[in-house]
């Protein structure tokens, strides 16, 4: 079971929590949420369906769609699964 990942230095700059079915990605230094992607069971496993960005300009502005993309790619690789693999 995954429950997230707690950040473990100043260099760490996100919190990830499941919280029911999403996965809420949370910026450690000021605690604000920034995405969240909600699972599904299926019977080949799980799969994202629905996510949002957090839009909110005094909290966060968002990029271009494909770099958030990529950048919640790198973090789930990186931080998430790296706990899978510990």
């Amino acid at each position: 079971m995954v429950d997230g990942f707690i950040p473990r230095a100043m260099e760490d700059r996100w919190f990830i929590l499941f919280d029911e079915d999403w996965l809420l990605f949370y910026r450690s230094w000021t605690g604000l949420c920034i995405y969240g992607l909600k699972f599904e069971s299926f019977p080949e496993g799980m799969r994202v369906v629905d996510s949002w960005v957090n839009c909110d300009p005094s909290q966060y502005l968002p990029i271009d769609p494909s770099l958030e993309h990529a950048l919640l790619d790198r973090l789930i690789d990186r931080m998430v699964m790296d706990e899978l693999r510990q």
